[in-house]
């Protein structure tokens, strides 16, 4: 018998890091709101994994990645993005993306 769990992350894609393009997930529990069940908050549990393009970008580096390259990486790695992109400014000057996702774990026993 097969059994799958669902876990919730919070997507942070960081495309301008210094050590290069990287995609943090933290496992969240999402706020739902009453009326049209969409996500309208999380509690952050902690962090899941970081997801690089190592092997993945172009072969040119002055090829820049973008959100879309973003949305591959986390099909091919098994997450589904479950709302719309928010970007920000961080404090150091940072463009953050962030949104929500899951990803199902099958249960192999």
């Amino acid at each position: 018998m097969t059994i799958d769990e669902i876990v919730y992350v919070w997507i942070c894609a960081r495309l301008d890091a210094v050590g290069g393009p990287v995609v943090d997930l933290f496992q969240s529990d999402p706020w739902e709101g009453d009326d049209d069940r969409m996500i309208v908050g999380r509690t952050i549990e902690f962090w899941w994994e970081s997801l690089t393009f190592a092997g993945i970008t172009p072969a040119d580096p002055a090829t820049t990645v973008d959100i879309t390259a973003v949305d591959e990486l986390l099909r091919t790695c098994g997450y589904q993005r479950l709302n719309d992109w928010t970007t920000r400014r961080s404090r150091t000057g940072a463009t953050v993306h962030s949104a929500d996702g899951q990803i199902r774990i099958e249960d192999i026993r």
